[in-house]
């Protein structure tokens, strides 16, 4: 699992899924509320580190981290085409 399969989108729909706030979730990561606020915003891309954190707080594998990301992909197309 790399890093570039997690991104602020897949970090926002577990975050909307699990209905958290940033707070929680960094809290529920172990990491610093700045960290998850600077993936959010794009001023920070995850690290390995903070990818795996991810992945075993949420019990994930590849299978999930691409079914996310399709499930977001078809969101943003039915947005952009009605």
């Amino acid at each position: 699992m790399t890093g570039k399969q997690i991104d602020k989108r897949v970090l926002r729909m577990i975050r909307a899924v699990n209905d958290m706030s940033q707070l929680e979730l960094a809290k529920f990561l172990k990491v610093s509320p700045s960290l998850i606020s600077k993936i959010r915003t794009g001023e920070k891309q995850f690290t390995q580190r903070t990818a795996d954190r991810v992945v075993y707080a949420f019990n994930l594998d590849v299978k999930s981290i691409e079914h996310i990301n399709a499930a977001i992909k078809a969101l943003i197309y039915k947005e952009n085409n009605g």
